[in-house]
């Protein structure tokens, strides 16, 4: 019988001290791996694709918000939930984090029970967030691209589209057909029943 791998949480601190901790917290339901700076935990991120990332603020050569901000502009590790775990408690810089794309915000020293509770809270979150994608991304592969440029012909021709119009929409892919419905002259409510 195959046991499902345990959720992989990356760790991003310049204390090993801190590093150590939370690996210590974490072990025992996780695999944990560890970044003691931005870059390593930025190369990191990108190559193992970790269930959730724990991120301190404060750190040399590249801060965590520049760090959460470069996950978020990466597609391949945008979706990963970050967990801001950090000595600043002010307001300030919570509105940051979140600003720059972060879950949550833990204050330092962060006790074991709310460190574990919010991981787990999050990764049930993103397990769900995943299925979705998953489904979306496997019904765009069932759409075959012949169906939706009949439909997108059927569109244009229920219209009463001129031909330069027909033209400027006839590349718009599936997933924007909604976001031309103002510009064609209907609504969206009307586009779903097309």
């Amino acid at each position: 019988m195959n046991t499902p791998a345990k959720p992989l949480i990356l760790c991003i601190d310049d204390y090993p001290d801190n590093l150590k901790l939370i690996e210590r917290f974490l072990v025992d339901s996780y695999n944990v791996i560890t970044a003691d700076n931005g870059p390593k935990g930025l190369e990191l991120a990108a190559s193992e694709k970790p269930d959730l990332i724990l991120l301190d603020i404060m750190m040399p050569e590249m801060d965590g918000y520049e760090v959460c901000s470069m996950l978020q502009d990466n597609i391949e590790t945008a979706y990963i939930p970050v967990i801001f775990l950090t000595a600043l408690g002010e307001e300030q810089g919570k509105a940051k984090a979140f600003s720059v794309g972060a879950v949550d915000y833990l204050v330092k020293p962060v006790r074991k029970d709310l460190l574990v509770k919010k991981v787990s809270e999050y990764l049930q979150t993103n397990s769900r967030w995943k299925e979705i994608r998953e489904d979306v991304k496997s019904w765009y592969e069932r759409i075959q691209s012949a169906d939706f440029i009949k439909f997108k012909e059927y569109l244009f021709e229920r219209l009463k589209l001129d031909p330069e119009r027909k033209i400027k929409f006839a590349n718009i892919p599936p997933s924007r057909i909604y976001s031309i419905s103002a510009d064609i002259g209907t609504s969206e409510g009307k586009m779903a029943q097309y």
